[in-house]
């Protein structure tokens, strides 16, 4: 439903109202696998929405890929780097509850799974009790692909505004 969600902003009559240059997007979580798979959250979501707007790409900032590093915990360190990196470049200072440096999410868009998780935060797995860092390697996932990166309960929770997205009846719990 999330990229069903991107679809729809696409076709919205009002992208004009909005100046996608300056609006940058990072991802919540993501498949650890190669760069192209249609499996790949950056790859749905350019087609249903990114690939037709204007945007700046140095503002677009997806999960690293396998083949790209050696292990979803890498995958992970890098990704925290890059959120350490642009929160300085905002000149966020690090928040007391915070686990470290983040820019600013003003909202994050997140599907939830029939078992409840979010991102890659799977209720069964140890990623969704992490607390000291921003980003987690995610391995043995219940959903295939067992390889993921996610943001941690901390990052997600940081967002000014989450925007939960769900549907069908195996998600009425």
């Amino acid at each position: 439903l999330g990229i069903a969600t991107l679809a729809a902003v696409g076709k919205a009559g009002n992208l004009a109202d909005v100046d996608w240059s300056r609006v940058n997007f990072w991802w919540g979580d993501e498949r650890f696998v190669a760069r192209d798979s249609p499996d790949r959250n950056e790859l749905q979501a350019r087609r249903a929405l990114l690939d037709n707007l204007e945007l700046d790409p140095a503002r677009v900032h997806p999960f690293g890929a396998a083949g790209e590093y050696a292990d979803v915990d890498e995958a992970a360190r890098a990704y925290a780097d890059a959120l350490r990196q642009a929160a300085a470049a905002e000149g966020a200072a690090e928040a007391a509850d915070a686990p470290a440096a983040l820019p600013r999410f003003d909202v994050l868009l997140l599907g939830i799974g029939p078992d409840a998780h979010i991102a890659s935060l799977f209720p069964e797995l140890a990623g969704i009790r992490e607390t000291g860092g921003t980003v987690v390697g995610v391995r043995d996932s219940p959903k295939p692909p067992p390889g993921r990166v996610s943001l941690t309960l901390p990052a997600t929770n940081s967002a000014d505004e989450i925007w939960l997205v769900a549907g069908g009846p195996d998600k009425a719990g």
